[in-house]
């Protein structure tokens, strides 16, 4: 599977001893300042979550999507909820359309208790899982 590094959010980003909710690294920018309602101007794309070291342990370890208009303050997409990591294995893939979001565009990393395990995300085409 194919990756474009610019659209990478982060590669075999570690979630031991993380509980409290936090970007991943990376912060996507579309380059765009204004928003049409109803139009997702980005072409649509999935966030791809592949599962690089099993998650286990923890509470809830789980992936929130949030994107900014300044960069600067971030809030939970409209309608996306959280994407629960608990118990994956390594090699699991998760595939999720793209909502329609502002300039800014990340993940945050969040559980209740620190679970171990590591994950890459990035946007891009549907990925499968190998």
């Amino acid at each position: 599977m194919l990756r474009d590094e610019l659209l990478t959010l982060c590669d075999k980003y570690s979630v031991g001893g993380k509980t409290s909710a936090a970007n991943v690294t990376n912060v996507i920018d579309f380059g765009e300042t204004s928003s049409i309602p109803g139009v997702n101007k980005r072409g649509g794309g999935y966030l791809n979550i592949q599962v690089t070291t099993s998650i286990s342990g923890g509470t809830a370890p789980a992936l929130t999507i949030v994107d900014s208009a300044d960069n600067d303050s971030f809030a939970q997409v409209a309608g996306t909820g959280t994407i629960s990591l608990a118990g994956l294995t390594a090699g699991t893939v998760i595939s999720i359309p793209l909502p329609k979001v502002r300039r800014y565009f990340t993940v945050k990393y969040g559980a209740t208790a620190a679970a171990t395990g590591a994950f890459t995300a990035w946007v891009g085409d549907k990925a499968t899982q190998h």
